[in-house]
């Protein structure tokens, strides 16, 4: 199964203040977020990991954090991710366009207006807004942790959640 999340922020102690997250310390975050990842995803499954997924972090905090995460994950770059290019040894793009049940997904830390056939139905998923984006664009799903409850979201159920939109009227 494949899943989405962006913006965990692993050992950035500010975020908990700027996004007002329910966690006493970065030690505190970083367990919560940890657990929930491993609940939902399996060895076999692919996070796309959708921007910032620290903020600063040394190798040792980094693969202190990575090795823990279940499944495959793929990173599309984001705003803070300069010190994960140093540390992580894969790929890192800057949009990706992936397929999850039978439906296109284009993945963007950044949120946009228009994206790669938009008009044919395919979805946006991104980040950095942390909940706070300035637009809410029909096929658009901010990703971000704390807008989806710390835990990585599978594209079945954004695939789900689309359809219940667009039957409720919104298209």
């Amino acid at each position: 199964m494949d899943f989405a999340i962006a913006d965990m922020h692993f050992w950035h102690k500010n975020i908990i203040k700027y996004d007002n997250r329910p966690f006493k310390d970065v030690e505190e975050m970083n367990e919560a977020m940890i657990t929930n990842w491993n609940k939902v995803v399996g060895d076999d499954d692919t996070v796309y990991h959708i921007g910032d997924f620290t903020l600063t972090m040394s190798q040792s905090k980094f693969w202190e954090v990575f090795s823990r995460l279940k499944g495959k994950i793929m990173f599309i770059r984001g705003n803070h991710d300069q010190i994960l290019e140093k540390v992580f040894p894969g790929e890192m793009v800057d949009v990706k366009m992936v397929k999850g049940n039978d439906k296109n997904f284009w993945l963007s830390h950044y949120q946009h207006a228009e994206w790669p056939d938009k008009h044919k139905g395919v979805l946006h998923l991104f980040g950095h807004s942390h909940g706070r984006q300035a637009h809410n664009f029909v096929g658009a799903f901010d990703m971000c942790a704390n807008s989806i409850g710390y835990t990585p979201i599978s594209l079945n159920a954004i695939v789900k959640k689309a359809e219940e939109m667009r039957l409720g009227g919104i298209t």
